[in-house]
């Protein structure tokens, strides 16, 4: 067992700097199951300290043509140093294994880039060697997948060049494994972020509930409530609030020809008796006491150019516009998108002309009961007592309901979203490690030669990958 872990540690030095890209994918994940808020911050550190040697440079500029000769000559006229570079996709053979080619991206570059960190190539120096250019320099992997060895050929259209080095890393390419990080990190973050969304969206739910629907119970029906009804419904104490709702068109005075299919509303009573209604100005809803004034939604102002003191129509009626309204408890705020509110007066409601006898409105009385009074008990008395009526009835217990099933909903929606992008980034970890283990089968081999067996080359690199996930996961902690 010593044995094997001093192998571990050893063999690890030739590569500490892969190592610890792939080790960074635990983690950034373990950290985001401890505090997403303290990983962002120390990414944020980390981006500040480290982005010239990502990048390699302080500015660079990409074009899918050409530099023509003026932007050539105005950035040398900047001053300091450039590095210019081509890149292409192309197909490579392999001159020693006739037949196989593949894929690859191109780069032809000059000058001293990068100006920030290093490339690090095998032998040190390689890039250099491209000056005679009859050499090229391959990424590791290629030497891996194909058994490239340096000095060997390869021939990228028709021109023959010399294998002189393998590129192990440059500024730049970081993104590529911190692409594979990020979607672990992400992953992870989603799947502990929207457990907790989840919770905190519950917990708002419960304490909201009363402000999202304005009150205790809303009884709804598409015909008047009847006298018998009206007189049951004070009979229960506490206060009550009705509303009247249909749909209209509205005019604007100031834009002949122009019109909008609107909700008209006309409310009594102190409704909303939970939350707020917010209007600009405050007391904006106040002010349609006096029978000539309406309220119209914000999305009103904005879609026709509408200014408070402005004059609108409905049906027979002139009103003056005397606020905005922003939100107020009840609908959705949704409904605004299709069909947006207008809120007058019941009083000025007859002089419109617009409630028909037959006509489809919406009627609807908000209770704001005793403390001593169930609402839930409450609203199934009622359906009990106005069962041939067909009236709807809302409570706060109802809406919770309704609620907690839409959040379900989204919260496995947005869990399965967590998972997929989790397991592409455990799939593109996985990868990376499979090339690094490849790179290590010459050294396997020596320590077969040397005696050793191979469950002891086996626990070598299995003890490397434990030893990174225990260290991921105290710093992580």
């Amino acid at each position: 067992m010593n044995f094997i872990l001093k192998m571990a540690w050893r063999d690890s030095r030739a590569s500490r700097r892969r190592l610890a890209l792939y080790s960074l994918s635990i983690v950034l994940g373990i950290a985001a199951l401890t505090g997403i808020g303290s990983l962002g911050d120390n990414l944020r550190r980390t981006v500040e300290l480290q982005t010239k040697s990502l990048l390699g440079s302080d500015l660079a500029v990409t074009s899918r043509k050409p530099f023509d000769d003026a932007a050539m000559a105005y950035f040398r006229s900047v001053g300091g140093e450039i590095s210019t570079e081509v890149a292409f996709t192309s197909q490579l053979n392999f001159v020693k294994h006739p037949g196989e080619r593949k894929l690859v991206q191109l780069v032809a570059m000059d000058g001293k880039f990068p100006f920030y960190g290093e490339a690090v190539t095998m032998p040190a120096g390689a890039l250099a060697k491209l000056a005679d250019n009859q050499s090229v320099v391959l990424e590791e992997t290629l030497l891996v997948q194909f058994g490239v060895e340096i000095g060997d050929e390869v021939r990228l259209g028709r021109a023959p060049f010399k294998v002189v080095g393998a590129l192990k890393n440059i500024p730049g390419d970081a993104a590529i494994i911190a692409l594979f990080s990020l979607s672990i990190v992400l992953g992870i973050a989603a799947l502990t972020g929207i457990g907790s969304l989840g919770e905190n969206l519950r917990r708002t739910v419960e304490l909201q509930t009363k402000s999202l629907l304005g009150s205790d119970l809303a009884v709804t029906s598409r015909k008047p409530f009847d006298e018998a009804a009206m007189k049951y419904f004070h009979s229960l104490g506490g206060e009550l609030s009705t509303e009247v709702a249909f749909t209209s068109q509205l005019y604007f005075v100031k834009r002949p020809g122009e019109r909008k299919l609107v909700q008209v509303v006309a409310m009594d009573g102190k409704f909303p008796f939970y939350g707020e209604a917010v209007t600009a100005p405050n007391d904006a809803l106040a002010r349609l006491a006096d029978g000539q004034s309406a309220v119209l939604e914000e999305t009103l102002f904005v879609q026709y150019n509408v200014q408070i003191g402005d004059e609108v129509r409905l049906g027979a009626s002139t009103f003056k516009v005397v606020g905005m309204l922003k939100k107020i408890p009840g609908d959705a705020a949704i409904v605004a998108l299709f069909s947006p509110r207008v809120y007058i007066s019941p009083a000025a409601l007859a002089g419109t002309g617009l409630l028909k006898k037959d006509g489809f409105s919406r009627h609807r009385v908000h209770f704001k009961l005793p403390p001593a009074t169930d609402a839930e008990a409450l609203a199934k008395a009622m359906k009990e007592k106005f069962k041939t009526a067909r009236y709807q009835f809302d409570t706060v217990e109802e809406r919770k309901r309704q609620l907690g099933t839409m959040l379900k909903d989204v919260y496995s929606f947005l869990s399965l979203i967590g998972f997929v992008a989790l397991f592409l980034g455990a799939v593109g970890v996985a990868s990376a490690i499979h090339v690094y283990i490849r790179q290590k089968i010459a050294t396997v081999a020596v320590l077969r030669c040397l005696g050793a067996s191979g469950r002891t080359g086996f626990a070598i690199y299995l003890v490397q990958g434990v030893g990174l996930g225990v260290l991921g996961s105290l710093l992580g902690a």
